[in-house]
């Protein structure tokens, strides 16, 4: 299978750093996507980001639809951003990866960081002994697996399909659960 350095498929842009701690605004017209809001999912969730005023200077990690975000420090998640919109901004700990190779989707590289081997590749790459933090320049030199556009699909379906059974198994947790204490209450009437 083909592989490429992520520095030959995609733009790697650090995160802004912000001067001062973020002041959340409820109003505010910008919205910040920082390391803990890229959770275990596929896609970035905005309406959960911490709302700003924008920053008053020119800020390169202003998201595009379709960019993929990576945590840079702690817990090494990818997520895609499905926003079509100029009001996301990545912090300093997170990595805006924007494609270059329109052969790849984004879908498909957040899926493979996410993924054992793609963990296992970012953690290699990890610097510090108390904040695990992964370096532009190495996340740059990571080689990603390319299969063809058919096989992504695949790998996508695939998981959204886990993801489906991951809900409906939790549905069912829940529902027997009830189903346990209603019996353990009707007994005890």
């Amino acid at each position: 299978m083909n592989t490429k350095y992520l520095k030959e498929i995609a733009l790697v842009i650090a995160g802004y750093s912000f001067r001062s701690a973020l002041k959340p605004r409820s109003e505010g017209s910008m919205a910040v996507i920082q390391a803990k809001d890229i959770v275990d999912n596929l896609f970035v969730n905005s309406n959960n980001l911490t709302k700003i005023d924008p920053p008053q200077y020119q800020a390169k990690a202003i998201t595009q639809k379709n960019d993929i975000v990576v945590s840079s420090r702690g817990c090494f998640r990818a997520n895609v951003v499905q926003d079509n919109t100029s009001k996301i901004i990545a912090a300093s700990s997170v990595y805006v990866l924007r494609l270059q190779d329109k052969n790849i989707l984004p879908e498909y590289l957040a899926i493979y960081l996410n993924s054992i081997d793609g963990q296992k590749k970012l953690k290699e790459k990890v610097t510090g002994s108390v904040i695990k933090t992964i370096l532009r320049k190495d996340l740059e030199n990571i080689k990603i697996p390319i299969p063809g556009q058919d096989i992504q699909n695949k790998i996508i379906k695939i998981y959204n399909n886990n993801q489906i059974q991951q809900k409906l198994l939790t549905q069912k947790k829940i529902l027997i659960n009830q189903v346990v204490e209603t019996s353990i209450s009707n007994f005890l009437k």
